[in-house]
């Protein structure tokens, strides 16, 4: 029987080019059902299943690339917020220095001028004040006193002599 049927195929060559058609269509017809129950039961070739991992590593990356992304735009806004605090303390600190650098100058010219008229009354300058009178003026010039207080030192130098301690007990 196995005969006859090469033999027909044989002698109809049309008759064996369909059955080779029709064999090819049935074997990929199952071939598509068994790839739909493959996916149906949810087995997956090693190729998908290395392509998948790949996805799912790279999804991973990008989750952490944006996690750090956020993080750092977090810390950046953090430091441009202090820096701003810090440029106002800085500002402030400014402020108050200039403010405490002038009551200086003030609280200095007055205590140079006090003195000043305080010998000119004695008409002289006891020794023993003589280095801290010069001290304070020398400070009162290094924090950019003014000049009035210039002229009225130099004319109490210029004006008056160095006395001795018991000259200045004499007069007292």
């Amino acid at each position: 029987m196995e005969s006859q049927f090469w033999d027909v195929l044989k002698t109809h060559p049309i008759l064996f080019i369909a059955t080779i058609v029709g064999a090819v269509f049935v074997i990929s017809k199952f071939l598509q059902e068994g790839k739909k129950l493959v996916e149906m039961l949810g087995f997956k070739t090693p190729s998908e299943v290395s392509e998948h991992e790949h996805d799912l590593e790279e999804q991973e990356h990008n989750k952490q690339l944006n996690e750090m992304h956020d993080s750092i735009r977090d810390m950046r806004e953090e430091m441009r917020g202090s820096f701003e605090d810090f440029k106002k303390t800085l500002s402030k600190l400014e402020q108050d220095v200039s403010n405490v650098k002038e009551a200086d100058v003030m609280i200095l010219g007055d205590r140079i001028a006090q003195r000043s008229y305080h010998y000119l009354d004695m008409q002289g300058i006891p020794a023993d004040e003589m280095p801290e009178y010069r001290k304070m003026y020398d400070v009162y010039k290094a924090i950019d006193g003014n000049h009035g207080i210039d002229l009225l030192f130099e004319k109490t130098i210029e004006a008056l002599p160095v006395i001795a301690k018991e000259e200045v007990e004499e007069n007292a």
